[in-house]
């Protein structure tokens, strides 16, 4: 794998563990502004820098990320208690880093 995407699973860590304090609350407008805080900076970077050839890497490595953060839970024994809140999880973390791609690359252009 390319050195982009490890670092943008760097990035996706400093900032889930940034961020997780924050968003403590179990609702789902909390896990949709906890996926826009944690995803759309990685989102935006990669379409700012990278331009097009990044979006498949970051969204690799964010799809990559999540599912290890739900298999870390599963290994330390934490039961998911809403699985819809997994599908929400999922949904949000796609539209937020393509959100982010796009305009990331609209600010790129205009520079």
């Amino acid at each position: 794998m390319r050195l982009n995407f490890w670092r943008y699973g760097a990035i996706l860590f400093l900032l889930y563990f940034i961020w997780s304090g924050v968003f403590t609350a179990e609702t789902y407008l909390s896990q949709v502004a906890f996926n826009f805080a944690v995803f759309y900076p990685v989102g935006f970077l990669a379409g700012y820098v990278e331009q097009k050839s990044g979006i498949r890497e970051v969204l690799t490595a964010a799809l990559v990320y999540n599912v290890l953060t739900y298999v870390l839970t599963y290994l330390a024994g934490i039961a998911v208690q809403d699985w819809s809140m997994v599908g929400v999880d999922f949904l949000s973390l796609v539209i937020f880093v393509l959100i982010g791609v796009w305009m990331g690359l609209r600010l790129s252009r205009q520079n």
